[in-house]
C-alpha cells in the first residue's frame, strides 16, 4: 500500500510558504532562507533521509540537507547547486531509462490543465548507486514548494529520499497524487506491471532456472534425476503461463518478471 501523505516534520512549511507567496512574481531571496534553516533543523529525519529542493526552472539543484552522506556517501556541496542530471547519474543503470520514460508520464499528468499543481506530488521508487558502488532502494517523495502564479507551473520541488524496500515487482515505479480543478483527489501508480503473476511450482522452478543456464531438455532430466519427458512437461507449462513460444523467449520473460 502506498501512503500518498507527506511526512508531518514539512508539511507545515509546505503549506505556509504556498500560501504567503501564490501571488508573488518570481522567489524571493528569503524564500531560499527559509529553506537552508529548515534543512538544517530537521535533526527529528533518520540519518538515512535527507532532502533536496530543485529548481526546475533552471534544472538545478538549489540545496541538499546532510543526510545524503549517511545514504550515498556524498556530502551535500558535492550536489548542492549542481545539475539535476548528478541525481539521473547516481540511479542504477538499471533503472535509469525506465525512470526517465515514468518521468515523463508522469510530467504529462502535471501538465493537464485540470488539476491543482500545487497539490501535485510523486513517490518513485528506484535504485541509487551508493559511494561504495553498491545499489540502494530508495522511496523519493516530490512536490511543489513554489507554483509561479504567473505560469501556473511548479519552480520549485522539495523532495525528501530515504531507504526502502524494492517494489513488488522489483522494478522502478511512480505514483502520482494530486486534487483536480472538479473537486477530485486522483492516486495512480505509473509502471504498475499489469501482467498477473506466473502461477510455477518449485519443480517448473529447478527447470527454469537450468533452461536459463542454457542445459537442454536431456541435460536437465540427468541434473534433476526425473525423466526427459517430466522436464518437458514442465517446460511447456512454464510456456503456456507466461505466453512465451520458445526457451528464449520463456527466459527473458521470466527474468523481466524477476522469476529467476
Amino acid at each position: 500500500m502506498v501512503d500518498y501523505d507527506l511526512s508531518e516534520d514539512w508539511r507545515p512549511i509546505y503549506a505556509d510558504i504556498i500560501g504567503r507567496l501564490s501571488t508573488a512574481d518570481e522567489v524571493p531571496q528569503q524564500l531560499l532562507a527559509q529553506i537552508d534553516h529548515h534543512i538544517a533543523s530537521k535533526h527529528s529525519l533518520p540519518l538515512a533521509t535527507f532532502v533536496m529542493v530543485l529548481d526546475l526552472a533552471r534544472s538545478q539543484i538549489l540545496r541538499v540537507s546532510p543526510g545524503i552522506q549517511k545514504l550515498l556517501g556524498l556530502k551535500p556541496n558535492q550536489w548542492a547547486g549542481g545539475s539535476l542530471a548528478l541525481i539521473q547519474e547516481r540511479i542504477h543503470p538499471l533503472d535509469q531509462a525506465r525512470v526517465v520514460e515514468l518521468n515523463q508520464q508522469a510530467v504529462a499528468d502535471l501538465q493537464s490543465p485540470q488539476i491543482i499543481r500545487a497539490s501535485f506530488r510523486t513517490i518513485q521508487n528506484f535504485r541509487f548507486v551508493k559511494a561504495s558502488g553498491d545499489p540502494v532502494w530508495v522511496s523519493a517523495v516530490s512536490a511543489p514548494l513554489y507554483v509561479n502564479p504567473a505560469t501556473d507551473q511548479p519552480v520549485l520541488m522539495y523532495t525528501t529520499v530515504a531507504e526502502a524496500l524494492p517494489s513488488e515487482s522489483g522494478l522502478a515505479r511512480i505514483a502520482v497524487a494530486y486534487d483536480t480543478h472538479a473537486g477530485q483527489r486522483v492516486q495512480r501508480i505509473i509502471g504498475e506491471d499489469p501482467t498477473p503473476k506466473v502461477e510455477v511450482t518449485d519443480r517448473d522452478l529447478s527447470v527454469l532456472r537450468l533452461l536459463a543456464q542454457g542445459n537442454s531438455s536431456r541435460e536437465i532430466a540427468v541434473l534433476l534425476d526425473i525423466s526427459q519427458a517430466a522436464v518437458n512437461k514442465h517446460r511447456r507449462r512454464l510456456l503456456e503461463r507466461t505466453g512465451t513460444t520458445n526457451s528464449a523467449e520463456l527466459v527473458r520473460v521470466a527474468v523481466e518478471r524477476g522469476l529467476i
